[in-house]
């Protein structure tokens, strides 16, 4: 049985809700429990290695995609310049929420995928007995129920 879909309207006004409260509540632990000081290796990585080059004009990509750790954080570095350009200082309680975007973008848009689904959509995408694929069931010896 096929429900009929909400209103576009709805899908958005509960996936922005969802956004939202995630974001607020990400944002209010980092108020309680943030501190404006640079954590650990931010000092020597984010501070030394990337942002005083920058203000001084000597940056180059190898600073950026030099491995930290084993690990490569070059998508990390390029927000943390943006924000430190925009803000005209290095202030991480500013990046701490500007951070907190991304798990809220993430559950506005899973919120907003489950709510696109029709139920009947959703149980296929669940429920392998229904799924239809270009060789069914037989999959190892396995016949359709």
């Amino acid at each position: 049985m096929k429900l009929p879909l909400k209103p576009s309207w709805v899908r958005l006004a509960a996936a922005g809700a969802i956004g939202i409260a995630v974001w607020a509540l990400r944002v209010a632990v980092v108020g309680d429990l943030g501190t404006g000081i640079p954590y650990w290796d931010q000092w020597d990585r984010e501070g030394l290695v990337v942002y005083e080059p920058w203000l001084r004009g000597h940056l180059t990509w190898h600073a950026i995609f030099e491995p930290h750790l084993d690990h490569r954080i070059v998508w990390t570095h390029l927000w943390n310049l943006g924000l430190l350009t925009l803000c005209g200082q290095w202030d991480p309680m500013v990046q701490m929420v500007a951070q907190a975007l991304f798990p809220a973008l993430v559950a506005a848009g899973c919120v907003w995928g489950l709510l696109e689904f029709r139920s009947d959509g959703l149980w296929r995408t669940v429920d392998p007995s229904r799924w239809r694929g270009a060789g069914g069931w037989e999959w190892h010896g396995v016949s359709r129920i």
